[in-house]
């Protein structure tokens, strides 16, 4: 029975490590082809047989082939992924950050479910990749997918419905300034011109109490995620008082807000800037000492192994290694100016592109509001594990009456086991890892002509030209989609 047991444990141990370390291995070298801009080779990953093969990655193969196939200018293929991600999100929508905590030992063997931002992104990428497909064919399906658009964006306000009310009270992610942008845009390309102001209107709302958690949005962001559960008691002059002070991005998105609630001219010229890739989930290893007390045994017969055990370990004791998850916090200096110059060279107009949507802060702070019980649940896990394989060890210790070579047939298996352990326990690390750093969005009205459009990044003294294009304004408004 022992010896069933053990096989089987070590056998499952072998397999996780095995597939958490192909995992990374496949992220890493993604990652790298996308910040190359090297699509070909991006999408000969994903579209290979061994990419994410197992069941429970269906959701996050889905999404890295969708994002990957859009980059690559695959729209309909794209579209196809999205729309077999959003069934898999829908019928998994019930899981939520605390019953995935509540969940089995190794998160790694669970399928795999994505964070509210995540959920939001696909229905963005859908909505973004309908539109773009509406301009770039013509034909009766033409106008079905601009319709399509505009029903990604009402469904993915309905799913922010119900974050709001699963996380009433804590500060994250809920609420999205990029559905209300990004939608009014796409309301105003349906000419629905009333809902298009009334999410302009909304996404002040959004600003003030939902996006002052984040640090690029408000410099008191830790005052007000402390008292984030007391909002609702406070007057508005109270909380903009004590608890925001706004940084550069917050007042130029807050005045361009102010104007576009109360502005009747439709811009021509919409802007939407993706830069960089999300921060990555990495991971950090820490010991911790296992306690005598947490054994029934307190014979004389087991502190003797223990103490045989104690020879193998740096200190005096035993000790538990656990990886652990973090995301590193990625902070933002630059602007994005968007110049606009006409045929003969002359700059005719500015403006600026807002942040509204800053992924990796949001990935960051949602994860750091639950990392505590994350880092609970793993290392209750690494315990149970570490202790379950010193009774098996023990038990073989016990027949040394019987067998001379148990004493260190115990030891070995003791060892064999704590390798395993190790290499097994490895921290949930899976994220959309190709979606971006940020999202930024600028918009302008610019008479019919040919023109060309410069971004500059501007931090300090640095003025660096980034991205140039020629565009042709006529009847219809320009959709400029950057990928940086």
């Amino acid at each position: 029975m022992f010896n069933y047991k053990s096989k089987t444990l070590a056998l499952c141990l072998f397999f996780l490590s095995c597939s958490t370390i192909g995992y990374r291995q496949i992220q890493e070298k993604l990652n790298l082809n996308l910040s190359k801009k090297d699509y070909v080779s991006a999408l000969k990953i994903v579209n290979d047989k061994n990419f994410y093969p197992e069941e429970r990655l269906d959701l996050l193969r889905k999404l890295e082939q969708g994002t990957v196939n859009y980059l690559a200018g695959n729209y309909k293929i794209a579209l196809k992924y999205f729309d077999e991600a959003e069934k898999i999100d829908r019928d998994s929508f019930t899981v939520s950050i605390s019953s995935k905590i509540k969940g089995g030992v190794d998160d790694n063997l669970d399928d795999y479910k994505s964070e509210k931002y995540e959920s939001s992104m696909i229905r963005f990428y859908k909505s973004l990749i309908n539109y773009k497909l509406y301009r770039s064919i013509e034909g009766e399906e033409k106008i079905q997918y601009l319709r399509s658009a505009r029903s990604n964006i009402i469904e993915w306000d309905s799913l922010t419905k119900n974050y709001r009310e699963e996380t009433a009270g804590k500060p994250v992610y809920k609420q999205d300034l990029l559905l209300k942008l990004w939608g009014s845009f796409i309301f105003e390309e349906n000419d629905d011109h009333q809902r298009a102001m009334t999410s302009y209107s909304s996404a002040k709302d959004f600003l003030l109490k939902n996006y002052n958690i984040y640090p690029s949005f408000n410099k008191k962001s830790e005052e007000f995620k402390k008292n984030f559960d007391k909002l609702h008691l406070m007057p508005l002059n109270e909380i903009k008082n004590k608890l925001v002070s706004n940084t550069n991005y917050s007042d130029e998105l807050g005045t361009f807000l102010d104007q576009k609630s109360n502005d009747k001219v439709i811009d021509n010229l919409f802007i939407l800037y993706k830069e960089g890739i999300i921060a990555q989930k990495t991971t950090k290893t820490v010991k911790i000492p296992i306690a005598l007390s947490l054994f029934a045994n307190n014979s004389r017969d087991f502190y003797d192994f223990i103490r045989s055990l104690y020879i193998f370990s740096d200190n005096d004791g035993i000790f538990v290694e656990i990886e652990l998850p973090e995301i590193a916090q990625k902070h933002l200096n630059d602007k994005i100016i968007a110049k606009i110059f006409d045929m003969d060279g002359k700059e005719i107009n500015n403006f600026s592109l807002f942040l509204v949507e800053p992924l990796s802060a949001i990935a960051y702070e949602d994860f750091n509001y639950e990392k505590t019980k994350i880092y609970a649940k793993l290392t209750a896990a690494a315990i149970a594990k570490y202790t379950t394989a010193i009774m098996a060890s023990y038990a073989l210790y016990k027949t040394a009456d019987q067998n001379p070579l148990a004493s260190f047939a115990s030891t070995a298996s003791f060892l064999a086991s704590s390798k395993l352990i190790k290499e097994s326990s490895m921290a949930d690390i899976r994220q959309w890892s190709t979606l971006p750093d940020n999202i930024r969005i600028g918009s302008i009205k610019l008479p019919k002509g040919e023109y060309t459009i410069k971004l500059y990044s501007v931090y300090g003294e640095k003025n660096e030209l980034i991205y140039t294009e020629n565009i042709k304004i006529d009847t219809s408004s320009i959709l400029v989609d950057i990928n940086h």
